[in-house]
């Protein structure tokens, strides 16, 4: 029986794990729901890492608290565009995630990392 484009529509919003760098214990697993994004929306997502990771080096040293904060910001602008909350019981909002980056370190490229991924194994498991 032939099947229509339709039934293979992804979800728009899916859940998914992230591994989360905690200093002095074991990684942690972080529930996490993100947004479906379409091959062009993807394309543009890549394009605006790598544009943060260049913003993240600095020729002349280490970066200065503005710049820093600035690049933060950017961080935390990317993250709300692909996800859609979290499992903590604080509520998922830039602030929260502002302080989450803060915190943790490693957690931008942890949730970005697993958010790519959920796209790419979410193929595989289907």
């Amino acid at each position: 029986m032939a099947k229509s484009l339709k039934s293979f529509a992804p979800a728009p919003i899916f859940d998914a794990k992230a591994q989360i760098t905690v200093p002095g214990k074991p990684a942690q697993s972080l529930g996490v729901r993100f947004k479906f994004h379409d091959r062009k929306a993807m394309r543009d997502l890549g394009r605006d890492v790598d544009a943060l990771s260049k913003d993240s080096r600095s020729e002349d040293g280490p970066l200065s608290d503005e710049q820093y904060d600035e690049l933060t910001g950017k961080q935390v602008d990317l993250l709300m565009r692909v996800m859609d909350g979290w499992e903590l019981e604080d509520e998922f909002n830039r602030d929260n995630l502002i302080a989450f980056l803060d915190t943790f370190t490693m957690g931008f490229g942890e949730l970005i990392t697993a958010f790519f991924r959920s796209h790419s194994e979410a193929k595989a498991k289907n």
